[in-house]
C-alpha cells in the first residue's frame, strides 16, 4: 500500500485493522505503538491503494517526567455520513477532570477535514 512505510514502525510488515469502507474508500486503523506509548491508533484513509489521510483516534497519553499522573484518553466514533467524532478524556489520579469532543468530516477525496463547532 502506498504510503504505508512510516506506519510500519520500522517493521517489514504493515499492520491494520480494517474498518466498513466510507463512499470508495476504505477505513484502516493502524497501531502507533512504535513510540513511548504502545496504546495509538490513526485512523487511515485508503483510496486506490494509497493512503490519503490520517487522523489520531485513540490511546493513551501521559507525560512520563511528571509525577502528576495526568492522562489523556481519546477514543472515536465514525457515522455512515463520514463524521468522525474524537472524545479525549483528560484525567488526574484517576479522575476526570475534562471531556473534549472534536469532530472532523471524511472528504470524497480521502482526505480528514476538522470541522468547526
Amino acid at each position: 500500500m502506498e504510503g504505508s512505510e512510516q506506519y510500519s514502525c520500522g517493521n517489514p510488515m504493515f499492520r491494520y485493522f480494517p474498518l466498513t469502507r466510507y463512499k470508495n474508500m476504505d477505513l484502516i486503523l493502524v497501531p502507533m505503538d512504535c513510540g513511548d506509548f504502545d496504546y495509538r491508533y490513526s485512523l487511515l484513509t485508503v483510496l486506490n491503494n494509497k493512503i490519503i489521510g490520517e487522523l489520531y483516534v485513540e490511546g493513551l497519553w501521559y507525560d512520563p517526567g511528571k509525577d502528576d499522573k495526568i492522562e489523556e484518553f481519546s477514543s472515536y466514533e465514525i457515522s455512515k455520513t463520514g463524521k468522525i467524532t474524537v472524545t479525549m478524556e483528560q484525567k488526574l489520579d484517576g479522575n476526570t477532570q475534562k471531556t473534549t469532543n472534536t469532530y472532523y468530516q471524511i472528504m470524497d477525496d480521502g482526505n480528514i477535514k476538522p470541522l468547526k463547532k
